[in-house]
């Protein structure tokens, strides 16, 4: 498989979009790049004890060495307490389901050939895309914060860099070179993730549901 992956995106819940629930011109976000990932952690923690059991749906695209569309899979993931969910891929030459059970149990069922490397990676996409905040130790690392354009607009995207020897300078990294997170203008709210001057993952048709 190529390391290609269309992502449409579809949730099993009726969504609240970000624009019913924050005011007509919200102010801009914290100029602190911590500030802003604070803000913006909790409505990505889906794992919130106060979250009534869910269900997601994704569908997903991938294609051959070519580029050419190859096979149509489908991602699932439900949710009932941070101890107990079942994740789900399917697509016409594989299956794969992991359960994780209240009593720290963990047991999965295979079908057909492996998942491809980025079929992984959909989980912390749809789930955790945001950095640990366990690998943002000021000792370890320093936030870069940089504005770009995006839809007419300027985005604040914050790059995590790891503090390396100096030798009394500031090293100027370019944006995009190391672990990049660009957000909405005016909501807490991921838009794109680069690195290694590569595009990542870009966030649309951005929803609320239960709050996150």
């Amino acid at each position: 498989m190529c390391a290609r992956l269309l992502l449409a995106f579809f949730l099993a819940v009726v969504p609240q979009a970000f624009s019913q629930t924050t005011p007509t011109t919200p102010p801009d976000l914290p100029k602190d790049p911590r500030e802003v990932l604070a803000m913006a952690g909790p409505f990505y923690d889906f794992n919130d004890a106060t979250l009534k059991p869910w269900h997601l749906k994704a569908t997903y695209q991938l294609y051959d060495q070519s580029g050419k569309p190859s096979e149509q899979g489908t991602y699932e993931y439900w949710w009932v307490s941070s101890k107990i969910y079942r994740t789900t891929w399917s697509r016409p030459s594989a299956t794969r389901t992991d359960w994780h059970t209240a009593d720290g149990k963990r047991a999965y069922q295979d079908r057909g050939e492996r998942l491809d490397y980025f079929e992984y990676k959909l989980q912390s996409a749809l789930l955790s895309p945001l950095p640990d905040p366990r690998d943002l130790d000021p000792a370890k690392i320093r936030l870069d914060r940089e504005l770009e354009s995006m839809g007419g607009a300027k985005a604040p995207c914050i790059m995590v860099v790891p503090i390396m020897p100096q030798h009394g300078q500031i090293q100027t990294v370019p944006l995009g070179l190391f672990p990049t997170y660009c957000f909405d203008p005016k909501l807490p709210a991921l838009r794109v993730t680069f690195s290694w001057g590569a595009l990542a993952m870009e966030f649309n048709h951005i929803v609320k549901t239960q709050g996150k």
